[in-house]
Order: structure tokens, then sequence, then C-alpha cells
């Protein structure tokens, strides 16, 4: 199964990639991360990642500064997530965020992943505008595009 979604964020788009590439910020945003930890803890690319329900999985990180886009592949548990994640430029110096996830295994079959790119692009874009993340459950589709 693939999902992909889009949402404009009121910020530019530097500031935005700040946010998706730093990584130790992700479980601020991202609901679906209750921590992080480097694999090696020499910049590696390889983090295990501690997630609700599944507890820890291995996720390879990969990111291109100079197009703003970061790849994620993420296994354990006998499922699979490829993620990539887009900061584009936007009028009024705005940001298009581009976020596409394809499952593998039983997360593939599974419909509440549908709306996860939704749920993190709304995340995402309150963290950028605010600061902070008010509910961590709400999904507010509304400025999905």
């Amino acid at each position: 199964m693939t999902t992909a979604r889009e949402i404009m964020i009121n910020q530019q788009p530097d500031d935005v990639w700040r946010h998706v590439a730093d990584i130790a910020e992700w479980p601020r945003w991202n609901g679906a991360i209750l921590a992080l930890k480097p694999l090696d803890g020499r910049g590696s690319p390889e983090w295990r990642v501690q997630l609700p329900g599944i507890g820890w999985a291995l996720v390879s990180i990969h990111m291109d500064p100079e197009t703003r886009r970061l790849t994620y592949r993420m296994r354990g548990k006998g499922a699979a997530e490829d993620g990539q994640v887009e900061v584009l430029s936007a009028p009024d110096n705005a940001s298009r965020v581009r976020y596409t996830i394809h499952y593998r295994g039983w997360a593939a079959w599974w419909p509440p992943l549908r709306n996860t790119a939704a749920w993190r692009l709304s995340r995402l874009k309150e963290w950028c505008e605010t600061g902070a993340v008010r509910d961590p459950w709400a999904l507010d589709t509304s400025n999905i595009l």
C-alpha cells in the first residue's frame, strides 16, 4: 500500500527542512515515534526507533540537503515502511511538503495506516508554525492537499 499527501506550511523551506532533518526532533512532531537512538552513536544513518505497540525497529535515514529530500526505510516485526519527505518552495515564502509512504508486510493491509502521512504532516505543520503540538492524536485534514 502506498499513501502520499501534501501540505502547505507558512514557514520558509529552509526552516521547515531544519525540522525534518533534525532526527532528534522527530518524536515531537511524529506521533508514531516514542524514542530514537543512533545505532552506533557516530553519525550513522542507522537508527533504532521505538514505536507504540511494536517496540523497537531499525530505520535507515538518508538526507539530501540540496534538494531538501529525506528518505527512510524502517523495518521490524514483519513489516516495513519506506518513506520520502520533500520540502519544496511555495509562493509567499511558504513551503509545500510532500510525504510519500510505501508499506510492506502486514502494514500494507492495515487500514489505519492510510492516514499516517496526513497525520504526520498536520503535526509537522503545527510544530513548524507554533513550536508545539497541542493535541498529539488529532488528525486535522483540512490543510492536507
